[in-house]
């Protein structure tokens, strides 16, 4: 696996805010078996309760979100391996700027998603069962999941993992198990390059 690059979890990412009052999102069922939703229409919004000068943020863990600078830089992974939803800015009534920020307005955000989908083995996630109309599979936090997931640091955590034969070349993909997105270190390098926040993750590991 020397080719390999390194890969980490796309978590623990700064949560200034939550969805906004101009979120709109509208779900369609895509499996009337098992009740499988996909979100469709999506207008979303971020309203910020502050913004420190921060290019990739979150809402709860959940949402991933780029600024538009740092979205420059990572064009080139767009309709392959990613795509962007602009995302309206609001400001919560006590919002307050930062000392770090490096312009006077919140710059545009997007709503980054990963495209591409690849397997690994189930270490924070157990497969219980799939359904027989779209074999989606139904999972189970382990142990070991709900306490990465928490981890503030390497003794209480458990490298998420990918099977390496399924890879591509891809810099951000997100595995069959739910969770947070995988990113290569030069992902890593890009966002650190652009983002003076100097985000730090965990590690996962090639199976």
């Amino acid at each position: 696996m020397e080719d390999t690059p390194k890969i980490y979890v796309l978590n623990k990412l700064p949560s200034i805010g939550e969805l906004g009052d101009n979120t709109q999102i509208e779900y369609k069922t895509v499996c009337y078996k098992c009740g499988i939703k996909r979100a469709v229409n999506k207008q979303i919004s971020y309203k910020f309760d502050m913004w420190n000068g921060e290019d990739l943020i979150s809402v709860a863990g959940i949402y991933k979100f780029v600024s538009q600078r740092l979205k420059y830089e990572l064009e080139f992974l767009e309709n392959k391996e990613v795509t962007f939803t602009p995302v309206v800015n609001e400001k919560s009534d006590y919002f307050k700027p930062g000392k770090n920020a490096y312009q006077k307005e919140i710059p545009q955000f997007y709503l980054i998603e990963p495209l591409k989908v690849l397997d690994g083995p189930e270490l924070w996630w157990k497969r219980v069962g799939k359904c027989e109309i779209c074999n989606k599979h139904s999972w189970n936090y382990t142990i070991d999941g709900i306490t990465s997931v928490v981890a503030d640091d390497l003794d209480n955590y458990v490298q998420r993992g990918v099977y390496q034969n399924q890879w591509r070349g891809e810099q951000i993909f997100n595995l069959s198990d739910p969770g947070a997105p995988i990113v290569t270190e030069d992902f890593i390098k890009i966002v650190n390059r652009v983002d003076k926040t100097r985000h730090s993750f965990f590690e996962a590991k090639w199976y």
